[in-house]
C-alpha cells in the first residue's frame, strides 16, 4: 500500500514487515458527520503515511489531500 500522497510505500522500504501498513485518514471530519452516518471507505478514507498524515493534520481545518499534494510538488 503506498501514501496517496507521497507515494511511499512501507513494504517497499522495509520488506515484508511493512506490508499492509499504514494510516488512514478520514477526508470528512468528524465534526460533520451527523446521525447515522455510514463511513464509504472507498470515497471517504484515503490511505497516507504518518509523515503526510502530520501535514494534513497541522491546522485545526485539515488540509485537502490535493493542498498536499500541490505543496510537494512545489518544493
Amino acid at each position: 500500500m503506498q501514501c496517496t500522497i507521497c507515494k511511499f510505500d512501507f513494504e517497499k522500504v522495509y520488506g515484508s514487515i511493512g506490508k499492509n501498513k499504514i494510516n488512514v485518514h478520514r477526508t470528512k471530519p468528524l465534526s460533520e458527520i451527523k446521525g447515522n452516518y455510514i463511513i464509504d471507505p472507498i470515497n471517504d478514507l484515503v490511505h497516507v503515511c504518518p509523515n503526510s498524515h502530520f501535514y494534513v493534520r497541522s491546522k485545526s481545518a485539515p488540509y485537502m489531500i490535493e493542498e498536499i499534494k500541490g505543496m510537494m510538488n512545489r518544493n
